[in-house]
């Protein structure tokens, strides 16, 4: 046990719906423009009520296209929700991921 004694791990800070609302007032608070307000926000809603990793959302590189890189098409869009494919999850998959966003009312 004393080999564990002077280990530290660094703790990861999770994100949770409190956390969400305060990044969303600073979003608003921020100098960007109102377009890149709402580009921030929807990466940051839809990445914590999916449960992607940002990786998943974003392209990690301005000059190319990677074939893991999100399209429109990647995206269907009904009357209140919304199916995304993750062609490339964590847990590597044949067809990828499917993940459902629904509307969560009143907020």
């Amino acid at each position: 046990m004393e080999l564990y004694k002077n280990i530290s791990k660094q703790c990861k800070s999770t994100m949770d719906f409190n956390l969400l609302k305060i990044l969303g007032s600073e979003i608003a608070k921020s100098s960007m423009s109102a377009f890149d307000e709402q580009i921030y926000w929807v990466a940051c809603t839809l990445a914590f009520w999916g449960s992607f990793r940002m990786g998943e959302l974003l392209e990690n590189t301005q000059d190319e296209i990677s074939a893991e890189c999100m399209s429109w098409s990647d995206i269907t869009v009904d009357n209140d929700s919304m199916t995304i494919h993750v062609k490339f999850p964590k847990i590597k998959s044949k067809k990828g991921d499917f993940i459902h966003i629904f509307e969560f009312t009143g907020h």
